[in-house]
This record gives structure tokens, C-alpha cells and sequence, in this order.
């Protein structure tokens, strides 16, 4: 028995230590996957600001009046901000997301240096326009915002071009995580699985063979003590009937001793008075045979 607790327990903390670290890869792989939804989300958002970027030049451009001017610039200055303070995030990561792991990827890195060149341009070019009040853009560098717009409108075709190609590599990415995670949760399932099985094999079967064996074994002892049971009772009636059987046997011989007896007096009394009488005639008849003898 305790050796089938031994193994117990070892199988037990095997099969423990599989869940636990099941758990800890599915944690992580959650976490992942969450930080990862949150890169090609902004990595998606990115392509929207470009346009966003390119529409708001193009406002300033046909700005009537100041107000419509300044209005313009506000919605510049924003997709700008969050545009560049998003790209700075994909390439080096911030406190929300985390791309150290997925920027690994070569195909990345490759793309981020051949994007960099039109993101460029148009982070120059913004920033001029953003520069700019509605009385110069439209006087003495009126010129220049007209240049800095059309740098921004060349460059945002292949800016959203390598865009979607960096979207998309973070998903494949993404993907793969997945594709492995299921792999290892499969590993992990046919692990614990084949330890159950030998959990079977090798602690639960022997120990149903041998409480079958003991129950074999208290089984017999039962019908042994109850075979022995029953022969002591058979015995023990057999003896008492044999006891009543000697004891009016013992009666009757009792009685008939009693009886003999009885009948042995009797004769031996008899038997007294015939010779008392014998010898009482035997008296009379020497006592005649003495009287002649005095006579003569």
C-alpha cells in the first residue's frame, strides 16, 4: 500500500505541475495576445492618420478665412501627435504595448527602414505646415505650403503602402503565436492524458487487482468461518442428541440394576429360609437317629 502511494503521489505532482504549466502558458499567451490585438491596432491606425494628415493640408490649402485656417491646423496638429507618437511606439515600444518580441522579426525591421524615408517627408512637411499662421500661408511661404502639401500627398501612397505590408506582418506574427500556442496546448493535453493513462496502468489497475485479491481472500475466510460454523453446530446437535441418547440409556440401566438387585435379594432371602428349614430337619433327623442308640 505504500508503495502505491508513493506512485500516487508522484503521478499526482506530475499531472499537477502539467496544469500549472498549462496555466502559466495560457496566461501569457493572453497577455500576448492582447498586446499584440493593441500593436496591429495602431499599427492599422496609422494608415488613418496619413490620410487624415493629407485631408487637413489639404484644408489649409483651401482655407478661406482664418477661422477655417485655424480649425484645420487643430485637426493637423492632432493626427500629427498621435501619428508620430504612434510610430515612435510601434519601433521602440511604450509603457501600453510592448514590441521587443515581435520586432525581432526581420521582415519588420526591413520594412520600418524602407518606410522610414516617406514618414519622414511627411513629418517635415507637417511640421511646416504647422508652423505656418494663415497670413504667411498665404503671402510670402504660400510657396512653401504649397510645396510641404504636395510633399505630404507624394508621399502618403507608399507610406500606406509599407503601412499595410508592417499591419500585416504583425498579424502573421500575431498568427503564429496562436498556431503554437495550439500546438503546445495539444502537446500539453496528450501529456497529461498519458499520465492519467499511467496513472491507470500502474496505480489504479494493481490496486483494483490486489483489493479484488484481498476480497477473494476475505471471501473465502467468510465462507471457511461459516462452513466451520456450521459444522461446529452440526457437531454440537450431534453430540447432544448422542448425550440424551447415553443418558436414557444410563436410566434404563439404572433400572434394571435397581431391578436385578431387588430380585437377587429376594432369591438370596428365599434361599436363606430353604436352608434354615434343611438344616432344621437335618437336626430333627440326627436327633431320631440318637435316640435308639440310648435305648439299647
Amino acid at each position: 500500500m505504500k508503495k502505491f502511494t508513493s506512485k500516487y503521489l508522484l503521478v499526482l505532482g506530475v499531472l499537477t505541475l502539467v496544469i500549472l504549466g498549462s496555466q502559466l502558458l495560457m496566461q501569457k499567451t493572453i497577455k500576448d495576445s492582447k498586446s499584440d490585438a493593441r500593436i496591429i491596432n495602431i499599427s492599422g491606425r496609422q494608415r488613418m492618420l496619413s490620410q487624415k494628415i493629407t485631408k487637413a493640408s489639404l484644408k489649409l490649402q483651401t482655407a478661406e478665412d482664418k477661422q477655417a485656417f485655424d480649425l484645420a491646423k487643430s485637426e493637423l496638429q492632432a493626427a500629427y501627435k498621435l501619428w508620430t507618437t504612434s510610430h515612435a511606439d510601434l519601433q521602440f515600444g511604450s509603457s501600453e504595448i510592448d514590441v521587443s518580441e515581435m520586432n525581432k522579426d526581420q521582415a519588420l525591421q526591413a520594412l520600418f527602414q524602407q518606410i522610414d524615408p516617406f514618414y519622414t517627408a511627411i513629418k517635415q512637411a507637417s511640421e511646416e505646415l504647422i508652423s505656418m499662421s494663415f497670413e504667411t500661408a498665404n503671402s510670402s511661404r504660400k510657396n512653401q505650403a504649397t510645396d510641404a502639401i504636395a510633399a505630404i500627398k507624394s508621399n502618403e501612397g507608399e507610406f500606406l503602402t509599407l503601412m499595410n505590408k508592417i499591419t500585416f506582418q504583425y498579424d502573421k506574427q500575431a498568427s503564429a503565436k496562436i498556431e503554437m500556442l495550439s500546438t503546445v496546448e495539444y502537446y500539453l493535453l496528450g501529456t497529461t492524458l498519458l499520465v492519467i493513462l499511467m496513472e491507470i496502468l500502474f496505480i489504479f489497475r494493481p490496486m483494483f487487482v490486489d483489493s479484488k485479491q484481498k476480497e477473494s481472500i476475505i471471501s473465502k475466510l467468510s465462507v471457511l468461518r461459516n462452513d466451520e460454523q456450521n459444522y461446529s453446530s452440526t457437531q454440537i446437535k450431534q453430540a447432544n442428541s448422542r448425550i440424551k441418547e447415553l443418558k436414557k440409556l444410563a436410566i434404563q440401566l439404572k433400572e434394571e440394576v435397581i431391578e436385578k438387585d431387588k430380585s437377587y435379594t429376594l432369591k438370596t432371602t428365599s434361599q436363606m429360609m430353604e436352608n434354615l428349614k434343611l438344616k432344621g430337619r437335618i437336626e430333627e433327623l440326627e436327633a431320631k437317629l440318637d435316640q435308639p442308640s440310648h435305648a439299647i
